[in-house]
Formats: structure tokens, sequence, C-alpha cells
């Protein structure tokens, strides 16, 4: 019996120490909304908001243009005041390699214009190329000219670009 009596002042310590570990978050507001370029929706994407202060909401674009920000977990908000707005939408675009042989192949009785084209051809990969779905303008901090308020509450924060 006086065991368990002596551990009850440890364990109420204990208690009150854990309760107490842990940063404490700041509230956020939940914020969703769709992006769309001249009225039609931007099928993939993600979407930031960076606030004056503090830590940074971003979500995911679906095929619809709708996105939820999270900046603790997934789709918890964003915190409250003024925001910069990143949307960074692009496909990579892999360029088409043809097989072509290589320089010493090149037949002998071709005209000298096939010649030098098939050479080219051969000679000439190409590198995968960046298509912008959202104009490359939006895509970043400093180039950005988006800006949004968040509200405490519910946010609805529809952004139609220009191309």
């Amino acid at each position: 019996m006086l065991r368990n009596e002596a551990c009850l002042p440890m364990v109420a310590a204990l208690l009150l120490t854990l309760s107490a570990c842990g940063p404490a978050r700041p509230a956020v507001a939940p914020v969703s909304g769709r992006i769309t370029v001249s009225g039609k929706p931007v099928t993939t994407g993600v979407v930031w908001f960076y606030p004056d202060a503090g830590r940074a909401a971003t979500g995911l674009i679906d095929a619809d243009g709708r996105y939820t920000l999270g900046t603790f977990a997934r789709a918890d908000g964003a915190l409250p005041g003024d925001q910069r707005v990143v949307i960074e939408s692009r496909e990579i675009l892999q360029p088409q390699v043809r097989r072509m042989p290589i320089k010493s192949d090149i037949p002998a009785d071709l005209p000298e214009s096939i010649k030098q084209e098939w050479a080219a051809t051969s000679a000439s990969a190409g590198a995968a190329k960046i298509k912008w779905l959202v104009p490359e303008r939006y895509a970043g901090v400093a180039t950005s000219p988006l800006r949004a308020t968040v509200n405490p509450g519910p946010n609805t924060i529809d952004f139609d670009l220009d191309p």
C-alpha cells in the first residue's frame, strides 16, 4: 500500500510534464479554391501560400483545378493573414528520339542534302522541354503577382489566371 501512495505524486508529475511537451501550433483556417487559366481548369500542379511570417501552406491541384491547403497536416488550412501565392503547373515533354545510324553509316549514294539532315538528326538527341500549363511567372515567389488574404474560418480563394 505504501508503494502505490508513493508513486502517485510521481505519476501526476509525469502526466503534467507530458501534457506540456511539444510546440503549440498556431491556428490555421481552412482554405480551398479553384485554379483556372482563361476560365479553363488547370489539371495538375501545386499551390503555395507564403505568409509574411510563419510556415507556408501547400496543396495539390486536382483534375478539376481544385486545391485544398495544408500547413501542418494535409488539408488543415493556412495561417491567417496576407499571403504571397505561387502556382506551378507544368509538363515535362520528352523529346522524340528517332533511331538514326551514326554519321559513318550513312550510305554514300544518298544526295548531299539528305546526308546532312541525316547526320544532324542522328547527332542531336534533344533535351526534355518544359511546357508551362500556368505561365511561368506565377511559379516563383519573386515573380508571382498573386496575393491572397486568409481570414479566420473557412476560405474559398479562386484564381483565374491570364495566359
